[in-house]
């Protein structure tokens, strides 16, 4: 039988079987959790005031352990959860709000988009024939992504998800650097922490351009000798961008750093995420999700969903616990592009996200109940329409491949 206890009660051991909400409003993608770190406890006593555990799943060994009994914390509401993170202490604070519906700010998105490739390209070619890029260019690049994710961080977000399928390099980059800035605007960085951010998020691999072509885009696996030259891409775009001038050194850290990993495990230096400067671990975490969730030559996309769950997975070990956290709390359980399955029957896209109520977003329906196409696409705000047409509870059942329903998202156009 399950027992309530307050957060305070928690303990090394227990087995969490329920919440006082649901799981998909907390970071914790995966019901049910052995409490095996104080890090475990504080994390959910950051989000509820009590917890069910099942004492027939509790671990003696782990209840048994030095300081096996975390001290009392203050209650969810006492504290921001951005600003009571220890990585994040001192950078947050700022408050963003939205300016535009996200269907107001998606043409300027699209153009920020487009600009920013094109200044991507144009950086390539300088970086190979000069070793330098254009920094006005760039700047006023990041600019126009910056200014249209402080506007409205789901439009730009919308606009990687139904991206051209052309020069692979530059849409990741491009992406990216729009994942990372809508995650600083998350984080509440003020807007010159932003700027140096999204510089260095649209530039990260631009230590690229002296990787062979077909080493970059080779589909099986490299060879030790490849993968050295791969790894040589980040010091590559130091001394490319110290040769341009014109970028600070927060900047080249995101450059150099962008691949180094929480538990040291990654490149060049080996570093642990308590050495690696902050906008570096915000630029790998946002690069990873961004790849993961890209076509690849030797495998398809990730859908959005499936990719979080897997960071989460992850947290701890290849990013930062916190950062993955927040990122999810970000872009959402369901990631604006999402396709998703209603309780309903019917399928939508998702479009915008709620950040009071991260399972009620705001979607477009494709498909109705029959499996029929709309011809005309409705909208729907699921924190405001909370049954169907029958009185049922309405809501999101699961996500779902583009492919298991034939829908290409680089054609919607709404």
């Amino acid at each position: 039988m399950l027992r309530k206890v307050s957060v305070e009660e928690l303990e090394l051991g227990m087995y969490v079987s329920e919440l006082d909400r649901p799981w998909t409003e907390t970071p914790f993608l995966f019901q049910g959790f052995f409490l095996q770190s104080e890090a475990d406890i504080e994390e959910v006593r950051r989000h509820c005031r009590y917890a069910y555990v099942d004492p027939a799943k509790a671990h003696p060994a782990l209840s048994e352990a030095p300081g096996a009994r975390a001290a009392p914390a203050a209650s969810p509401e006492a504290r921001p959860l951005a600003a009571s993170r220890p990585l994040l202490q001192g950078r947050g604070g700022q408050r963003y709000e939205e300016a535009v519906p996200v269907g107001q700010e998606v043409t300027r998105a699209q153009q920020a988009y487009s600009d920013a490739y094109s200044v991507l390209a144009e950086a390539f070619h300088g970086a190979f024939t000069s070793g330098k890029v254009n920094v006005p260019a760039v700047h006023e690049a990041v600019a126009g992504i910056m200014h249209s994710v402080l506007r409205n961080p789901n439009a730009f977000t919308w606009v990687t998800r139904v991206r051209r399928k052309d020069e692979y390099l530059y849409e990741h980059l491009v992406s990216t650097c729009g994942l990372a800035a809508a995650f600083g605007r998350h984080l509440g960085l003020p807007p010159e922490d932003l700027q140096a951010l999204t510089l260095g998020a649209l530039l990260f691999d631009i230590g690229m351009i002296e990787i062979p072509r077909e080493i970059r885009h080779k589909a099986g696996r490299l060879d030790a000798g490849e993968l050295e030259q791969i790894r040589g891409h980040t010091e590559a775009g130091v001394r490319i961008l110290e040769a341009s001038g014109g970028f600070s050194r927060a900047v080249l850290d995101v450059v150099r750093h962008h691949h180094e990993r929480h538990d040291g495990s990654g490149y060049p230096d080996g570093r642990g995420s308590e050495d690696t400067p902050l906008f570096a671990q915000i630029v790998g975490l946002a690069e990873c999700y961004d790849a993961m969730t890209s076509d690849r030559p030797y495998r398809a996309a990730t859908s959005p969903h499936e990719a979080l769950k897997a960071m989460y997975h992850w947290r701890g070990h290849e990013f930062h616990a916190d950062l993955v956290e927040e990122f999810i709390q970000s872009l959402g359980v369901y990631p604006t592009g999402t396709l998703v399955e209603l309780t309903s029957g019917q399928i939508g896209v998702v479009i915008a996200q709620n950040p009071l109520l991260r399972l009620r977003p705001k979607i477009v329906l494709l498909f109705d109940a029959e499996g029929a196409r709309y011809d005309i696409h409705p909208a729907l705000d699921l924190a405001a329409e909370t049954t169907d047409h029958l009185g049922n509870p309405l809501e999101i059942r699961r996500a779902v491949s583009p492919d298991q329903v034939g829908v290409d998202l680089t054609e919607l156009d709404f």
